[in-house]
């Protein structure tokens, strides 16, 4: 039997997080103070859940710690929307292009390459960018014309190859975790896509039920991350793709 999370620490930050959620979505209008606490609070929570369970000193750690601290970032900055106004957002998602490179190099940092299903099957790794491409397409064309487009091509292109390096986990990783990455980033994806809809009328990105799925795939990704980061310490592997890696 899989034993990999007996050893987890700080179990207890997860139901505080749900709860959180719930906070967000649930609290009285005239106290939505506690709605914006929640928005700050809950990916530190996470942050703070990934660093008691791993060292921070592999390639697959640092990257997944940076792309979750840049993300966290990311719900912060609405708070300087006053001073930045429009360019608010453009700030918000440099953060999200990065943080979904940390994610995909994290990912790809842990395959063996040359036996990875997309490079066993490049049309695979075809289809999926084609479809990316086709849902880039129906983005830009229901973004209106005030709304700078070149962020979102360049954003949608990073959410490819986030999911590309996601979906070549299949093989490579125990179905579980392998799955959960990939819920993961179908859910932040489709985060993504919804606010790409309706960025015209809601520059305030956190404040919707739509960021529910934010906050959901960033638990995905980390909860899988520390899956894996307590498999490998508890191993004895000096090299984490050895522990990450199929047997």
């Amino acid at each position: 039997m899989d034993r990999s999370l007996d050893k987890v620490r700080g179990i207890f930050i997860l139901p505080i997080y749900l709860c959180l959620l719930a906070m967000m979505f649930v609290v009285p209008s005239d106290m939505d103070w506690l709605q914006q606490i929640a928005q700050w609070v809950a990916l530190p929570l996470l942050i703070l859940f990934f660093y008691l369970n791993t060292s921070i000193d592999s390639k697959f750690e640092k990257s997944i710690f940076y792309g979750i601290s840049l993300f966290a970032l990311s719900t912060l900055l609405p708070l300087a929307q006053p001073v930045l106004g429009q360019s608010t957002l453009y700030l918000i998602m440099a953060t999200w292009l990065i943080g979904y490179f940390s994610y995909a190099r994290a990912m790809i940092s842990v395959v063996s390459i040359p036996s990875s299903m997309l490079f066993k099957h490049k049309w695979i790794a075809a289809i999926i960018f084609a479809i990316g491409l086709i849902g880039i397409y129906f983005l830009l064309s229901g973004i209106e014309s005030s709304v700078s487009i070149v962020p979102w091509i360049c954003l949608g292109l990073a959410c490819i190859v986030y999911f590309m390096s996601a979906i070549n986990l299949t093989g490579q990783l125990h179905n579980l975790p392998a799955g959960i990455f990939i819920a993961g980033s179908i859910t932040l994806i489709c985060f993504n896509f919804l606010i790409g809809l309706n960025i015209s009328s809601n520059i305030s990105i956190f404040d919707n039920e739509t960021s529910l799925l934010f906050f959901i795939g960033q638990l995905l990704m980390i909860f899988a991350a520390v899956r894996c980061c307590v498999a490998f310490s508890n191993n004895n592997y000096t090299d984490i793709s050895s522990v990450l890696n199929k047997k």
